[in-house]
């Protein structure tokens, strides 16, 4: 495949770091952070777009990213904002593929959109069974014989961001418990993503 990774050895990107001077003694001379990603760490043969693109309308894994959104920051690195998305090139430019759930809050995208201030710097061919998982990802987790949630107009979104966010700290609560599939705060978090996906099924949109 034409293009590697422009990361350096290190897992950094080249982009010119952030000055701050370090305030204790010792260390007169400014502190220069590296500019990070989080992204580009994971094992793939990423190519950037400014090496090339892929084939029109052939689905890829993108790397939405936008400077001006800083995500996290440590010591020594500076991590702006990113996102992964499968999505594909069209003579109109980038897209991103269906489903969309019913609420996204996506910061980089809006459904199949990617934001003015938001570019794609690199994609990658898709592992196997990747573009099957993006397409089934609001389908329900746990069997039931019935479940269901049903909440005025007016309150729907509500509900659904409290469902979205108690997943998100159960799941950092967690940590490595997650991977068991047999701990019981895993099911919680299970039976949240299934009550989301259930507000999400009766409005999931297929078009951007």
């Amino acid at each position: 495949m034409k293009g590697e990774t422009i990361m350096s050895e290190n897992n950094i990107l080249p982009f010119p770091g952030k000055e701050e001077k370090c305030e204790c003694s010792g260390h007169p001379e400014p502190i220069k952070k590296q500019i990070s990603s989080y992204v580009l760490r994971e094992p793939r043969r990423w190519v950037s777009t400014l090496e090339g693109l892929p084939n029109p309308d052939v689905q890829v894994v993108i790397r939405l990213y936008d400077e001006s959104q800083i995500m996290s920051e440590t010591e020594t690195e500076i991590f702006p904002a990113e996102d992964l998305k499968i999505g594909r090139f069209t003579e109109n430019g980038w897209i991103i593929d269906p489903p969309y759930p019913k609420y996204d809050y996506s910061p980089l995208s809006h459904k199949g959109k990617i934001n003015e201030n938001t570019t794609v710097t690199h994609w990658a061919i898709p592992a196997e069974g990747e573009l099957e998982g993006w397409e089934t990802r609001f389908n329900r987790i746990r069997e039931y014989k019935k479940l269901e949630i049903h909440v005025d107009p007016e309150n729907e979104e509500l509900v659904y961001k409290a469902l979205l966010w108690g997943g998100a700290y159960i799941a950092r609560f967690a940590g490595p418990e997650m991977d068991s599939p047999d701990s019981e705060l895993r099911q919680y978090y299970e039976v949240l993503c299934d009550l989301q996906q259930y507000i999400d099924s009766h409005g999931i949109e297929k078009q951007a």
